[in-house]
């Protein structure tokens, strides 16, 4: 969420711009704020329900992740 885009927006617009509740928005902003990027990479799919999100791009975002974590250290 930390793009040019999104960098300014209120909860409420950012709930409208994602076709989200305020609720929902807050929930992930509290998530990112106590765990950072790993509470938002969390999928949790009710028993019975099939995953909206392939196990490969979660994995790919986690590798994402991880990639960009060393870098970071790696400037520092």
């Amino acid at each position: 969420m930390p793009t040019a885009r999104f960098a300014n927006a209120t909860r409420q617009e950012l709930s409208q711009r994602l076709g989200r509740d305020k609720s929902t928005v807050y929930r992930w902003l509290q998530g990112y704020k106590q765990s950072g990027i790993n509470a938002l990479l969390k999928v949790k799919t009710p028993q019975g329900k099939p995953a909206l999100i392939p196990q490969t791009v979660i994995n790919h975002l986690r590798e994402c992740h991880t990639n960009f974590s060393a870098y970071q250290q790696s400037r520092a």
